[in-house]
């Protein structure tokens, strides 16, 4: 579709795409668009365009500030367009049961019970690290899991419970709970906020179109494209943001049983660490947001 099309298609939807650009090469025979949008505008603009995506070719990604989009590597990611057909190729030959598996066997996730005065003193240090994630609130917490006798990678990762602890209410995630869009500080949308345009409307191509894993994610893109289809046939996911350092997902069909979360934890687990190591703190709370949960959010620390 040429940007013509593309402006056509704008026009008849009621999108302002006046600030559509190429950022492709001359001459490149797949073209990459971005286009800026009000940031209260952000979720409405995404679901129009994703709409359309089999009409217009285009599958709409979120990518942040323009700020944020300014401190990405497009450099990168132009000079990899070439690999684009070999990641997609090597993506659908990859086996991502067994990668899934050989991922998840290096990883004990056998709750081990601690007594209460240790679980409430754990859950009371990982909370004010939560609120204060830093270097130093890190080591804190670390001092705090050792004095206690507790592998403090072990409780990040979700090998302790405590069966005598106050229970914390989880909610399963929505819609409102993305921030691809927003300021993390004030959670308040941005005043305006760069969308790319990636000429495919398959929304697992979106990691080989965009090389995501290059430069700080744990997995090369064809890893990245294997479990993004994974995911999508199993639980209808759909890829919605991806920053220099986060992918998230939009589900259409989240996991109902609590059997069926963990298993899904585990797996979101080892495809991002930092999801549990400085979030959720136990893949048993991530199971809990996943049930019914609308949105999934992925960060890689830098």
């Amino acid at each position: 579709m040429t940007v013509t099309d593309l402006e056509r298609f704008g026009a008849t939807s009621g999108l302002d795409l006046s600030t559509m650009k190429n950022i492709s090469p001359t001459g490149a025979a797949l073209i990459i668009y971005t286009l800026v949008v009000p940031g209260s505008e952000a979720l409405s603009a995404w679901k129009k365009l994703k709409s359309a995506a089999n009409e217009t070719g285009y599958w709409p990604v979120i990518a942040g500030s323009p700020a944020e989009f300014k401190a990405r590597d497009l450099q990168l990611l132009l000079d990899k367009r070439h690999d684009i057909p070999e990641f997609i190729q090597r993506g659908q030959e990859m086996s991502i049961n067994d990668w899934l598996s050989k991922a998840i066997s290096k990883v004990n996730f056998r709750e081990q019970v601690v007594d209460s005065e240790t679980g409430i003193a754990m859950h009371a240090a990982l909370e004010t690290y939560s609120n204060n994630i830093s270097v130093a609130g890190l080591h804190k917490f670390e001092e705090t899991a050792k004095n206690l006798g507790v592998n403090p990678d072990g409780w990040l990762g979700g090998e302790y419970t405590c069966l005598h602890c106050p229970e914390f209410p989880v909610k399963p995630t929505t819609e409102d709970d993305l921030i691809g869009y927003k300021n993390i500080l004030t959670n308040q949308p941005y005043d305006k906020i760069v969308m790319l345009l990636v000429p495919t409307k398959t929304p697992w191509e979106v990691a080989a179109y965009l090389n995501i894993g290059y430069g700080n994610q744990l997995h090369e893109p064809h890893e990245h494209f294997a479990i993004h289809k994974f995911w999508n046939e199993n639980y209808g996911a759909e890829i919605i943001t991806s920053t220099n350092d986060t992918v998230e997902m939009v589900v259409s069909r989240p996991p109902q049983s609590p059997e069926e979360a963990q298993t899904l934890a585990q797996q979101q687990f080892v495809y991002a660490p930092d999801i549990v190591n400085h979030g959720t703190g136990k893949t048993s709370t991530l199971a809990s947001q996943l049930i019914n949960g609308r949105s999934w959010y992925f960060w890689w620390d830098l």
